[in-house]
């Protein structure tokens, strides 16, 4: 059972050499939300795997103001450099809300912050 067949993956708290070792084990994927690892720090969301995910939609979540300083520049340069994603991070927009119908592929995004 591949993982290509799951419509939304979140990556947890993973850096550069696990998500080397997840694409290996799960070549290519598509998803239609990806959650970003690692609260957009430099040590995630690297090229590779960047390179063997589609996504539509990527969502960050850090506090505003959080302590780390977290989302790295870095990373979030990564996300932009990717074409036709819309890419959310909640120390920006507050709260994200995702209403998924997996059966009509449609997703509702909304968030806190206007």
């Amino acid at each position: 059972d591949k993982l290509n067949q799951a419509y939304a993956t979140r990556k947890e708290d993973i850096e550069k050499k696990a998500e080397e070792e997840f694409i290996k084990k799960y070549g290519r994927i598509n998803v239609d939300i990806l959650k970003i690892a690692h609260h957009c720090s430099n040590t995630s969301s690297h090229d590779i795997f960047l390179n063997n995910v589609k996504f539509d939609v990527a969502v960050g979540m850090n506090g505003y103001n959080n302590k780390y300083g977290f989302p790295n520049k870095y990373c979030i340069d990564r996300f932009n450099n990717i074409s036709n994603i819309v890419l959310y991070n909640t120390k920006y927009t507050g709260t994200v809300t995702i209403i998924y119908k997996r059966w009509s592929k449609n997703i509702k995004i909304s968030t806190s912050f206007k």
